[in-house]
């Protein structure tokens, strides 16, 4: 299925997440934008450059496959052909040669890119954890600057990323995967259906 051109003549923006997961690789990243390199010298750099304004608001789509390890896409310089829509992409946007996780599990790193605050500091250190109602959230800011947003979630409702964990504050939206069913196991991944069902929500979006 093809995206239409995004327009600028369109308000409200969209703000689309859609976190996969996928059982054959291994590793995590959050692909916020790949393409030319931009390295990081240092976590603590400071950067005196105002933030650049958009009219309109730009559209974002986050992306978050998990566990997907950075050595295994061809824009960070994979062999096999593993990414090829990524890797596309990757090749007008900017790509981060240096990315941080405060934790290397899901719950709390999710939480550390919704909250921009580090996970502990929020209670997160258990696997019982969830987003306290206190914290502030990112879609709830895109939410009230009239974005419409939605999300996607290869998970369960209780998983690591799922609605009952606080994930879905903000979102118009907030679906879990679509799965088939089975004897084996009630839940099954299907990375394709999830994002099918994404691409549905945002072509019928005046974005």
């Amino acid at each position: 299925m093809s995206l239409p051109p995004l327009s600028s003549t369109f308000y409200p923006r969209a703000f689309l997440l859609v976190l996969v997961v996928s059982l054959v690789t291994l590793g995590g990243v959050c692909l916020m934008g790949c393409g030319q390199e931009e390295q990081l010298e240092s976590s603590s750099r400071v950067y005196s450059e105002p933030f650049p304004q958009f009219d309109p608001p730009p559209n974002i789509l986050f992306l978050s496959i998990d566990t997907q390890r950075a050595d295994h896409l061809g824009c960070y310089g994979y062999a096999r052909d593993t990414s090829p829509n990524i890797d596309h992409f990757a090749a007008e946007s900017v790509r981060y040669t240096q990315a941080y996780a405060p934790t290397p599990w899901t719950l709390p790193s999710h939480v550390a890119m919704f909250c921009g605050r580090h996970p502990y500091k929020l209670g997160i250190n258990d696997i019982n954890a969830a987003i306290p109602l206190t914290a502030p959230v990112m879609t709830t800011y895109l939410k009230a600057a009239g974005y419409q947003t939605a999300a996607f979630v290869d998970s369960k409702p209780k998983g690591m990323v799922g609605a009952r964990r606080g994930f879905d504050r903000g979102f118009d939206v907030y679906k879990h995967a679509p799965h088939q069913a089975s004897v084996q196991s009630p839940f099954v991944y299907e990375m394709a259906a999830t994002v099918e069902v994404a691409q549905h929500w945002l072509m019928q979006r005046d974005v």
